[in-house]
């Protein structure tokens, strides 16, 4: 079936596995009272044998139960008037309900003429319905026939998760004819074409009917295939995926590195991406997007093609669009994502410019960090500039070990700062932009070798575990930074006061305002620290467990005192040992290498679903417990960004509570002593 006009009955035979389809089409309800209209529509269905211009029902394709809502063209140019509207919008509504995904396949002049404003209206409901069965998490797929035009294309026809078109389809927003009626000359040739919008990012591919069924029940097997792939501890130490302390580690200088990510034989996107795991969604551009199976997770692939950009086709604005929309698609699926970086920088030109470079990278970066939807980012090789940190922030960070990251290639920060090339490999090393020093600092999480005939085979396995590890999203992870030297604890507490009964408190007494670590709390050792703070610059990393020259270990925590704008404070109910049933303010144990403010947002979310900038800190606690431990609480102030209030984690209960209400909780001991102390009471 190669002809470009397809009737709607003849498509599903093609699509639809055999003896599979119902219908669920009702009878048209509504009959004109122009003449000439009722003779119009009957006309079209002595000819179509149709009973409106649209066929909705439901069949499987490659096993899978699928909506299809199919115009007929030959029914009055496919119009959609006031029944067809409410035909579509309730096959829209019933795939909603019943949780099945939509294959819309139009082919339309647009809204009927003949029923005015009313029939152009129906596009609204029409919108509204599609966005309903996307808001509900189901698939969404468009295959634009020829031709498409007017109100369809400019509703229900452009709102594909994924969008394929028929070759040589005429596809656009205003028809050829009305154009030259209204301009007095023929729209130019060539521009309302499937492959057109395709090169111009509006179309993800072009393909022709015989190749829908496949390409359809490819996709849905992919994005509707439950579960997770078996789960790995993310951060294996595995030697065949953790190269940390391989020769490469021991040997390699930054400058190597940059040289064996530019080889030609460098394997890239593609082989990583190979065919019998991936469905290209895009992969006409230098940028990417596809869905791939690892190990029994799918997820929604953005990366970057080396290939493309070494001949010459940077990453551009658009580029990034096609990126964002990938996020998009993933959180409507509720897909994880996985980026994978590999490029030598955008593009640096006027055209860029003009057309929103800095922009794009922005916005780009700032999805990848709201997503609500697991996040792991490859990078794969090279790395430099807004291209490659518009991909970057995720919850887990996997390199390559000869992969890197940079403001600039080394060329680049060789001519700012020396006025030459020639220093690109000392500025290499002197920037420490190695995965191996990524990895160091805690910028990545993990090392994998790609060299070898299983090197990207390797890589497939790594990401697998990390998809499979990670499962929910962590904003604090998503945008960490190289942290600092770790410091001596006693440079990160400094009392100032101690109570008398520090040493002999009772378990019920050792508790913080913060809820402490594993919810611990108490006011045995209390170093006021009021000040503001402004970024990350007054915090440290610091370890999990530390000791102090043989003395007690010391177990580091976080707390958060939040209050809203109606004066009540953000308090949760602990539901684990030792606080179990107490009501304390979020807060918890600190993870080896996070910073304090990182784990302060982290366990605030964690805990209440509720993401929060950190404004200043309140106090320190020392409190001492069992086996010569030392829990060391640092107590922040923090207020809400974003988010919806649920009690989440190790917290059976969370909610906002003014004074009075709090008078009749069964609070941590000392948590009202202690906001009061420091002027936190309202």
């Amino acid at each position: 079936m190669t002809e470009r006009d397809v009737t709607a009955a003849s498509l599903i035979d093609v699509i639809v596995d055999h003896a599979t389809w119902e219908s669920w089409d009702a009878p048209v309800g509504t009959d004109p009272t122009d003449d000439g209209y009722r003779a119009s529509r009957n006309r079209a269905r002595e000819r179509t044998g149709a009973d409106e211009s649209v066929l909705t029902g439901c069949g499987r394709i490659g096993g899978i139960d699928t909506v299809l809502v199919v115009s007929e063209f030959g029914f009055l140019g496919g119009s959609i008037g006031h029944d067809a509207g409410r035909r579509v919008v309730a096959a829209l509504e019933r795939a909603t309900a019943r949780g099945l995904p939509v294959l819309a396949l139009p082919a339309s002049g647009g809204t009927r003429m003949q029923e005015g404003t009313a029939a152009f209206l129906q596009m609204v409901a029409i919108t509204g319905a599609v966005i309903a069965h996307k808001s509900a998490g189901f698939p969404y797929l468009v295959y634009l026939r020829h031709p498409t035009t007017g109100g369809v294309f400019a509703s229900w026809g452009s709102l594909g998760h994924i969008t394929w078109a028929q070759p040589s389809a005429l596809v656009g927003f205003l028809g050829p004819r009305v154009y030259e009626g209204l301009y007095g000359e023929p729209f130019p040739d060539g521009v309302q074409t499937a492959e057109n919008l395709c090169r111009r990012g509006l179309v993800d591919r072009v393909l022709a009917p015989d190749d829908l069924a496949a390409t359809v029940a490819r996709t849905l097997q992919l994005v509707t295939q439950s579960g997770r792939g078996p789960h790995h501890p993310t951060g294996s130490s595995d030697p065949s995926g953790d190269t940390t302390d391989s020769a490469w580690a021991e040997a390699g200088s930054a400058w190597d590195a940059v040289t064996a990510t530019r080889a030609d034989d460098r394997p890239g996107l593609a082989e990583f991406l190979h065919e019998e795991s991936a469905i290209l969604v895009r992969n006409d551009g230098p940028m990417w997007l596809a869905l791939s199976d690892f190990g029994g997770t799918t997820a929604v692939v953005i990366g970057q093609d080396r290939r493309r950009q070494a001949a010459g086709e940077l990453i551009t604005p658009r580029d990034l669009r096609v990126a964002r929309r990938g996020m998009a698609l993933a959180a409507d699926l509720g897909l994880p994502v996985l980026t994978v970086i590999d490029t030598p920088g955008a593009e640096l030109s006027v055209a860029a410019e003009e057309d929103g470079l800095a922009t794009e990278i922005a916005h780009c970066t700032a999805d990848l960090i709201g997503l609500r939807v697991p996040t792991v980012s490859l990078l794969l090789g090279q790395g430099a500039g807004g291209a490659a940190l518009a991909l970057f922030p995720a919850d887990r960070r996997v390199a390559a070990s000869d992969g890197w990251l940079s403001p600039l290639p080394p060329e680049g920060a060789s001519i700012i700062v020396h006025r030459d090339t020639r220093h690109a490999p000392e500025l290499a090393d002197d920037q420490g932009i190695t995965a191996t020093a990524l990895l160091a600092d805690g910028t990545v999480d993990r090392l994998v070798d790609v060299g070898g005939t299983d090197g990207i085979a390797l890589v497939r396995t790594v990401v697998a575990e990390e998809l499979a590890g990670t499962s929910k999203p962590v904003p604090a992870q998503r945008t960490r930074t190289p942290h600092r030297p770790r410091q001596h604890s006693s440079a990160a507490v400094v009392p100032e006061e101690r109570s008398d009964d520090a040493a002999g408190a009772s378990e019920g007494q050792r508790s913080s305002a913060a809820g402490g670590p594993e919810g611990r709390s108490g006011n045995a050792a209390v170093a006021s620290v009021p000040e503001e703070r402004s970024g990350s610059a007054a915090v440290t990393s610091v370890p999990e467990e530390r000791s102090d020259s043989g003395a007690s270990r010391r177990v580091v925590g976080v707390g958060a005192v939040i209050w809203d704008d109606a004066d009540r404070l953000l308090l949760v109910k602990r539901g684990h040992a030792p606080q179990a049933g107490r009501w304390t303010v979020p807060g918890g144990k600190v993870e080896p290498g996070e910073t304090l403010e990182a784990a302060v947002v982290r366990e605030t979310l964690e805990e209440t679903g509720l993401h929060v900038d950190v404004v200043a800190r309140a106090w320190v606690v020392d409190i001492p417990g069992d086996d010569d431990v030392v829990f060391e609480v640092h107590d922040y102030v923090a207020e809400v960004r974003s988010g919806t209030l649920h009690a989440g984690d190790d917290a059976a209960d969370a909610g906002w509570f003014d004074v009075t209400a709090m008078g009749e909780l069964e609070l941590t001991d000392g948590l009202i002593d202690h906001l009061e102390r420091h002027g936190l009471m309202r």
